[in-house]
C-alpha cells in the first residue's frame, strides 16, 4: 500500500518573550492564560519553545580558572526556531496547532497514516497540539551544521525517551514515530517484555527489517533521521532512543511516570567528557521504598538499595541496559549537568550539561519535581482542563484549559485532581550568556497521562519468583499514591 509521505512547513515571525511570568513560590499565584475557544476532545500537547537556543564555545583555556570572556557564542549555533513534527497513526486525523496564550491558530491540517505535518516556531513560544485521534508529536530544535533545522536534512538533534505506542501506554505492539538522530550511531533500541517477532517497515511501506527476540532481549538500530517507521511486533515491547548527556525523565511500565518497574537504556562507564561530571538516574520515593537494579543484559542483580521517604538517591549502573524494580512507587529521571572540566576546549574538555524533557502527573499521587538549581532554566506547568487545582508546595491553584505557569528552580512537591504536564528546560549558568544548544523530546499526550494496561513481565534473573503482574487498567485513573519524580545534580556538556 501506498504510503503519503509529505509535509507542511509553516513559518511564524520571531515572537515577544510572554511579558508577565512570575516565578512561582508557595504564596504566587499563576500564570499566564489562553481562551478556550477550542473543543477540548481529541488529544492534547504542550510546549516551550527556549528563548535562547545557541552554543557560547570557550576558548583554549589552559589551566587556569575560566571567566565569562574566554567564551564567544558562535554564530553558527544561534537558531530562532524549533520544529514541531506530528505523524498520524489513522486516516483522516484532524491536527491544529496554536501559539498561546492568545490561542492563534497557526496550522490546521487532516493528515493520514504514516503522514507527517511540521510546523516551525519561534524561539519563546507556547504552543498547543490538538489531534482528533492520537499523534505522536515530536519537538526538535538547534542548528545542524551551521543550518537551520529542516525536514530535508539527513540528521537532527537526538531524542532521549521511550515511545508512546498508537494505543498511549509505553509498553505495547505497534509504535509510529518520525526518527531523530545523527549520522552514525545505534541510537533506537528495542526491547521485548515477551518473545516477539518485530518487523520495522519504512515510511513507503517497506521492510527495513525484522528479527525475533525473547522475553528481556533487545536489538538496537540506526535510523534516518526526519523519516517516518512503524515498529509491529507479536509482543509487546518497548521502544527507546537514547544519548549520553541528555536528561530524561523515565516513565514505568506500569503507567506514566510513576510505578514499580522501570526498563531503560543506560550508559556504562564514566562521562566521556569528563570524568568529574556528576550525572547518573535520580531515584525518588515519598515513601521509603526497596530498590533492585538489574543487569538485562547480561541478567544479573547489579545493585540494591533502599531510598528514604522524600529523599532521593542517585546510581550510576554500569550497564547498558537495566530494569528497576521497587516494592514501593517510586520515579526515575536520567540527568545530565556538566561541570568544568580543567583545561577546556582542547584541554581538558568542557562538559555541557542541558536537557529538555517532559513528564507528567496525575489525580491521586504526589509528584516531586526538581527543577535544577545550579543551571539556568525555563520550565512549565501546563494545564488542559477548566477547573483544575494544582497544589505546589501546600498551596492550591486553580486553572483554566491552557493555562501554563512558570516553576521555579528547586524542589517542588505536586498534587492535581486533573492531568498536568510539565516541561523542564536547563542549561548551564556558565557563562551567562549561555544557552541551550539542541535538543530532542517526544511530547506526550495530556490525556493519556494516567492510561494503565496490564502486562506481564519476565524476571530478568531465572529463578526468581514467577511472572510479575501489573494492573494498569485502559481507560481508568489508577491512582498511586505518593510517587516522586525528581532529578538533582550539577550541570552537563
Amino acid at each position: 500500500m501506498s504510503i503519503l509521505s509529505r509535509y507542511a512547513m509553516v513559518r511564524t515571525k520571531l515572537c515577544a518573550h510572554i511579558a508577565v511570568l512570575f516565578l512561582l513560590s508557595p504564596a504566587m499565584t499563576f500564570l499566564s492564560s489562553a481562551q478556550n475557544d477550542v473543543d477540548q476532545g481529541g488529544y492534547t500537547y504542550y510546549g516551550y519553545v527556549p528563548a535562547r537556543i545557541w552554543y557560547a564555545e570557550p576558548a583554549q583555556l589552559g589551566h587556569g580558572t575560566p571567566t565569562s570572556e574566554n567564551f564567544t557564542i558562535n554564530p553558527l549555533w544561534i537558531a530562532e526556531s524549533a520544529l514541531i513534527g506530528v505523524i498520524a497513526y489513522t486516516d483522516e486525523t484532524e491536527v491544529s496547532v496554536y501559539m498561546l496564550p492568545s490561542n492563534q491558530l497557526v496550522e490546521d491540517e487532516t493528515i493520514n497514516e504514516m503522514e507527517k505535518l511540521f510546523v516551525r516556531l519561534a524561539n519563546g513560544t507556547f504552543f498547543k497540539v490538538h489531534a482528533s485521534k492520537p499523534v505522536a508529536v515530536e519537538f526538535l530544535g538547534g542548528n545542524v551544521g551551521g543550518k537551520e533545522l529542516d525536514p530535508d536534512m539527513n540528521q537532527a538533534a537526538l531524542i532521549n525517551s521511550l515511545y508512546p505506542a498508537v494505543d498511549g501506554g509505553y509498553v505495547g505492539r505497534e509504535f509510529v514515530f518520525i526518527a531523530a538522530q545523527g549520522l552514525t550511531g545505534l541510537q533506537y533500541r528495542i526491547l521485548a517484555l515477551e518473545e516477539s517477532e518485530v518487523t520495522v517497515y519504512k515510511e513507503d511501506g517497506s521492510t527495513l527489517t525484522s528479527f525475533t527476540l525473547e522475553a528481556n532481549e533487545y536489538r538496537s538500530l540506526s535510523l534516518s533521521a526526519f523519516k517516518a517507521y512503524r515498529v509491529a511486533s507479536t509482543g509487546n515491547i518497548m521502544v527507546q532512543s537514547f544519548g549520553r548527556g541528555r536528561s530524561m525523565y523515565v516513565p514505568s511500565v506500569e503507567g506514566m511516570y510513576s510505578g514499580t518497574r522501570f526498563y531503560t537504556i543506560s550508559l556504562p562507564g564514566t562521562d566521556t567528557w569528563d570524568p568529574t561530571v556528576a550525572y547518573g538516574f535520580q531515584i525518588i520515593a515519598a515513601e521509603e521504598a526497596k530498590v533492585t537494579i538489574y543487569d538485562v543484559e547480561f541478567r544479573r542483580q547489579i545493585d540494591e538499595f533502599t531510598v528514604p521517604a522524600g529523599r532521593n538517591v542517585t546510581v550510576q549502573p554500569d550497564s547498558h541496559e537495566i530494569f528497576i524494580e521497587s516494592d514501593k512507587p517510586i520515579s526515575v529521571a536520567y540527568v545530565h549537568h556538566g561541570l568544568r572540566g580543567a583545561g577546556g576546549a582542547g584541554g581538558g574538555g568542557w562538559a555541557y550539561g542541558a536537557g529538555l524533557t517532559y513528564m507528567g502527573v496525575s489525580p491521586g499521587e504526589t509528584a516531586y519535581v526538581y527543577v535544577p538549581v545550579s543551571a539556568s532554566q525555563e520550565s512549565y506547568l501546563f494545564v488542559y482542563k477548566d477547573g483544575t487545582i494544582v497544589t505546589i508546595d501546600g498551596a492550591p491553584l486553580e486553572f483554566d484549559a491552557d493555562q501554563f505557569i512558570p516553576l521555579a528552580s528547586g524542589l517542588h512537591e505536586v498534587e492535581t485532581t486533573e492531568n498536568v504536564l510539565i516541561q523542564i528546560v536547563h542549561w548551564p549558568r556558565f557563562p551567562e550568556f549561555q544557552a541551550i544548544q539542541n535538543f530532542g523530546a517526544v511530547v506526550p499526550a495530556i490525556e493519556t497521562l494516567n492510561v494503565r494496561e496490564t502486562v506481564e513481565l519476565q524476571p530478568v534473573v531465572e529463578g526468581e519468583d514467577a511472572t510479575m503482574t501489573y494492573i494498569y487498567a485502559a481507560v481508568a485513573v489508577v491512582a498511586i499514591a505518593a510517587v516522586a519524580v525528581v532529578y538533582f545534580l550539577k550541570v552537563r556538556k
